[in-house]
């Protein structure tokens, strides 16, 4: 059996206002990852706040991408990625990543994984992933992958980051 959300009239016709979702979005803390693949058209990442687990069998996990990323498409064509899920100090680098202008992996220390994917120094963990399926939802994408691979690095014991109120800080 399939549900299907049908909007009430009160829902359907209420336009809410942007800012105040950002806002209220932002009052939730969400973790930070940048997504990483070296694909034929070379090194690509973005910085993705989006990404929560989904299954574990299969293992499988989630990303939401927006659908005006110019580096999710390469990676799409590619079919595989890493998930780096960043320490509390990888703020300047979770701002790189975020930008449009930036060369992301100038002065990024990076190494492949076995399964072909850069995985960012000093992560709390990476995972090493291929597209499952993916679902479009509104401006964004959200990528299902299932994990190849997990690497829980000897700084697993640092802080992840998370992002709240517009602002980075570590989980102590």
């Amino acid at each position: 059996m399939s549900l299907a959300a049908t909007p009430s009239v009160e829902t359907a016709t209420a336009t809410l206002d942007a800012d105040l979702l950002k806002r209220s979005f932002g009052a939730y803390p969400s973790g930070i990852t940048i997504v990483t693949a070296d694909t034929a058209n070379g090194l690509v990442g973005f910085t993705c706040q989006a990404f929560f687990s989904v299954s574990l069998e299969p293992p499988l996990l989630a990303i939401s991408v927006m659908n005006s990323s110019s580096s999710y498409p390469v990676i799409r064509d590619h079919q595989r990625f890493a998930v780096n899920v960043l320490a509390e100090h990888h703020a300047e680098l979770a701002l790189k990543f975020a930008r449009k202008t930036a060369d992301r992996w100038e002065g990024t220390g990076w190494r492949h994984s076995a399964c072909g994917s850069p995985l960012i120094d000093e992560a709390v963990v990476t995972y090493d992933c291929e597209i499952w399926s993916e679902v479009q939802a509104g401006d964004h994408t959200i990528v299902i992958a299932r994990i190849l691979d997990v690497h829980l690095t000897e700084h697993v014991k640092r802080a992840p980051m998370v992002y709240v109120d517009s602002r980075f800080c570590g989980v102590k």
